[in-house]
């Protein structure tokens, strides 16, 4: 064999090598081990617990980045509605980002600091060693104005007792789904919608039920923080959901939509069926004998005493 085959012969076999390796670390052992949440070791893909999906190596680091460098916000729900059936009704979520006085770490408020009067401290003192953060009326009218904006944009009373404020994680973009059952007629298109909070400080989600069937149902908004992959793609990190307790109330038009439903169901039951034929053939006959009748000049036939 010449020498130049002589070399290129390892090398070759080194290729081949490294292919057969790289299929090999996608088999299904290896991809049942990363839904697992373990990946395997020179795998390109691991679990990541932020987004609960597979993510390329180093991909959830990077997530986790951003998902920590998050504001502190707040938001608001109209929680408890009465409407009629067959009638839509609209329903209000909103969000707002609290000011920088009072946003701590990681998404979170900042807590007051305890206030003291204690004439005690050294002047000298550095002043990092002293506590800092917002007083407590700092917080408390933060949390008050905020609350009172994301209350008034789900056009409800700031005294109303059942309105909940309550503080949550913000990003940029920030998506929110409705949740129906089946009862409530629901535009697919719009059940999540995506908004930059930059450009709406006060972001207002709005969506348009129609409710087909009466007694107390529960409505749920599920708000998730947006992220962004390497590849330009979203993430969505879900926060505790908010309910919605929806009272409908029956309606004449219900009542006369619900027999009508009735009525077909009955008449395509097989009784239901044999009735209408046994119905219809009375008329036909009817019919028949009055066509009869009518050839030979007679009269309908006189009322039975």
């Amino acid at each position: 064999m010449p020498t130049a085959a002589r070399l290129l012969a390892p090398l070759g076999l080194m290729f081949l090598a490294a292919c057969g390796d790289g299929e090999g670390q996608y088999g299904e052992d290896a991809m049942a081990s990363i839904e697992e949440g373990e990946a395997p070791e020179n795998n390109r893909f691991e679990y990541c617990p932020l987004t609960k999906q597979v993510e390329p190596i180093g991909e959830c680091e990077r997530l986790a980045e951003q998902y920590a460098d998050l504001d502190a916000g707040v938001d608001a729900f109209r929680p408890d509605a009465q409407v009629r059936e067959y009638e839509p009704v609209v329903i209000r979520y909103a969000i707002t980002r609290l000011p920088d006085s009072v946003q701590g770490e990681d998404g979170e408020v900042a807590r007051p600091i305890a206030e003291t009067e204690d004439d005690s401290i050294d002047p000298v003192e550095p002043a990092e060693a002293l506590p800092s953060g917002p007083t407590q009326a700092e917080y408390d009218a933060a949390l008050a104005e905020a609350g009172e904006a994301v209350t008034a944009a789900i056009e409800a009373e700031t005294d109303d007792e059942d309105v909940t404020v309550r503080e949550i994680k913000m990003g940029r973009n920030m998506q929110a789904c409705l949740d129906a059952d089946a009862t409530f007629e629901l535009d697919e298109e719009t059940r999540c919608q995506t908004i930059d909070t930059f450009q709406k400080p006060v972001a207002i989600w709005r969506w348009t039920v129609r409710p087909t069937d009466p007694g107390n149902h529960t409505l749920v908004v599920q708000s998730s923080v947006e992220l962004t992959a390497s590849d330009g793609t979203p993430r969505y990190i879900p926060q505790r959901g908010q309910d919605a307790r929806i009272t409908v109330e029956v309606t004449a038009y219900g009542r006369w939509k619900r027999f009508l439903t009735s009525a077909e169901e009955w008449v395509r039951s097989p009784i239901g069926l044999i009735a209408a034929l046994t119905a219809l053939a009375g008329a036909i006959g009817l019919l028949i004998g009055a066509i009869k009748r009518a050839r030979r000049g007679e009269g309908p036939p006189a009322p039975k005493t």
